[in-house]
């Protein structure tokens, strides 16, 4: 068995907020495999992130009304391989593979204009108003 061609050492972020449950899910030793039919010739493992971390969002004045903070479960140490591939045109070819070793909630920038589908917006006699239409002023029909 071939040893693979080290690419780039180790991958490694700086500590995000920990909150959260974000663990490595170690993966099977497998092929790499694209969509043309190319095969690698030695098997590497595909290890996934999995969990969930603590986003939220406070009520605040401005624009937008909304102070948001995001974390999501991502990798944060990791090697990045060079695969050689063998493809069935006798072509042979070569790829990057990201093998993640670690993982934790890491904060990311939230969307600047928020999401808003799917929530309510009651008024001040607690009916509920439309959260898309312009609540600016009325414009008068002429």
């Amino acid at each position: 068995m071939k040893t693979p061609v080290q690419h780039i050492a180790i991958f490694s972020q700086k500590p995000g907020p920990s909150s959260g449950n974000c663990l490595l899910n170690k993966g099977k030793f497998d092929y790499i495999k694209t969509k043309e039919n190319c095969t690698s010739r030695i098997k590497y493992q595909h290890n996934t992130c999995r969990g969930t971390c603590e986003s939220t969002s406070t009520s605040t004045y401005g624009e937008t009304g909304l102070d948001s903070f995001c974390a999501c479960c991502q990798p944060s140490v990791g090697k990045l391989w060079t695969a050689t591939l063998d493809c069935p045109n006798n072509e042979v070819r070569s790829t990057n593979f990201f093998e993640i070793r670690a993982c934790r909630c890491r904060q990311f920038k939230c969307v600047s204009e928020q999401d808003k589908s799917g929530m309510e917006e009651i008024n001040e006699k607690g009916q509920v108003v439309d959260i898309n239409q312009q609540s600016v002023g009325r414009r008068r029909r002429r």
